[in-house]
């Protein structure tokens, strides 16, 4: 019943992550999302995401997917 779990293409989380982070930084804000994802970058990644914030703060969504898209293409095997 304890069994641990396997983690699988963990080489992408990152951009997964970084997804999930500048969609949440948008005009569409949940501060329990963008508190959840600072803790998992910086427990992951040991890194902050204050870059990611002044990339994505007050745009709306539609700004961000495009390069979002790309980086999900090239990093990820995620479709839309």
């Amino acid at each position: 019943m304890d069994k641990k779990r396997t983690m699988r293409h963990t080489d992408e989380i990152h951009a997964i992550l970084t997804a999930i982070y500048c969609i949440n930084e948008t005009t569409a804000k949940d501060e329990d999302v963008a508190k959840l994802i600072k803790y998992a970058f910086y427990r992951v990644y040991k890194e902050g995401v204050y870059n990611l914030k002044e990339l994505c703060s007050r745009k709306q969504k539609s700004d961000v997917m495009p390069d979002l898209l790309l980086l999900l293409e090239s990093e990820t095997e995620y479709n839309l």
